[in-house]
């Protein structure tokens, strides 16, 4: 894992998608990563996505978070519901 500050910024990911137009209405979009961990991609993908379909309700799954540097895992299968948000001038992930 790289240091946080050898990763992508919010927005060098935005810059770094692009959409296309769609030839039916979209709802629902869910994104799917492997690991999370601030969520800057997601946060990124979702507000490019946002911008083109400002109705869409956009949704995120990761199979893995990261929880920083810890000795021990006891819960990696334990199932957990988080926001991702924009504070502070980078992504804020909760929990």
């Amino acid at each position: 894992m790289a240091p946080s500050a050898g990763r992508p910024s919010v927005a060098q990911h935005y810059d770094s998608f692009s959409t296309s137009p769609l030839a039916v209405p979209v709802r629902r979009i869910v994104l799917v990563d492997d690991v999370i961990t601030k969520g800057r991609t997601l946060l990124a993908a979702a507000a490019r996505l946002q911008a083109e379909l400002p109705c869409a309700d956009i949704r995120a799954f990761a199979l893995i978070r990261t929880e920083g540097f810890v000795e021990r895992l006891d819960h990696v299968t334990e199932v957990c519901h988080g926001v991702i948000r924009w504070g502070g001038g980078d992504a804020r992930r909760e929990p």
